[in-house]
């Protein structure tokens, strides 16, 4: 289970990118939570973010946004964009994306139709990751330029890119983000084997630490669970399950 990625939760079906490592690439599979009836949805893919409805699963291949069927039928490109995060909410897809040095958020429909740009992200700033809450687009953003300590900022806007409003600094050196609907989970580095996993609600207050750990290499949310790739006392690759609250912990 260590060499798995976007991990992805429904009803009783885990979806998620693992690695093959005799064919030397990633693939989207599909599981129970108990590990049986494994199947592939989609071969040779970017281990990169995974987002699972219940009739479709969003992923990349080649660095173009694509989705298939929860049986594995229907696979079909969506998007040609550079699009490095998105976000579903109803209907629509909401995205990053870069076109000539430049970056954007934008909107389509769930087959990739009607694509239509919302606001463009100054000069100087680098869109990490947004998410969509009732009538806010809340996006995260570091500076390009002198920008040692990588600090990361939390905006927001209205739906049609209007009111555009700093919530407050995040963090410094922060690595990973999953932005889920009660808060922001991320990932700060303190040096080469030492991170820490933390959460912001979205007015920027209860800024807490869940837990400390050896090292971090993806940041996954399921229920009551934040999950991550680090290393245990022998230092082994494992996947790790941590609470919310940090008080429990399980290893895969």
């Amino acid at each position: 289970m260590e060499n798995i990625c976007g991990l992805n939760v429904i009803d009783n079906y885990i979806y998620c990118i693992e690695k093959d490592e005799e064919k030397g690439q990633n693939n989207l599979i599909k599981m129970k939570t108990n590990g049986k009836k494994k199947e592939v949805l989609a071969q040779d893919v970017d281990a990169s973010q995974v987002i699972a409805m219940e009739k479709w699963i969003y992923y990349f291949k080649n660095s173009n946004l694509y989705r298939v069927r929860t049986n594995g039928t229907d696979r079909e490109k969506i998007s040609d964009r550079k699009i490095s995060y998105y976000q579903i909410d109803g209907s629509k897809i909401y995205y990053i994306y870069s076109i000539e040095g430049s970056q954007y958020i934008a909107t389509m429909k769930l087959n990739g139709k009607k694509a239509t740009r919302i606001s463009k992200i100054d000069t100087g700033m680098q869109c990490q990751a947004l998410y969509v809450k009732g009538n806010s687009i809340y996006y995260m953003v570091t500076g390009t330029e002198d920008n040692v300590d990588k600090e990361m900022y939390l905006y927001k806007m209205n739906k049609k890119g209007e009111k555009i409003t700093k919530v407050c600094k995040i963090d410094s050196n922060v690595k990973e983000v999953n932005m889920q609907k009660d808060a922001i989970y991320y990932t700060t580095v303190n040096d080469y084997e030492n991170f820490t996993i933390k959460t912001i609600k979205y007015n920027g207050t209860e800024k807490e630490t869940i837990k400390k750990v050896k090292a971090s290499d993806s940041l996954n949310i399921v229920k009551k669970w934040v999950i991550t790739k680090t290393l245990n006392e022998d230092y082994d690759t494992v996947l790790q399950l941590i609470s919310k609250d940090g008080k429990k912990e399980k290893n895969l």
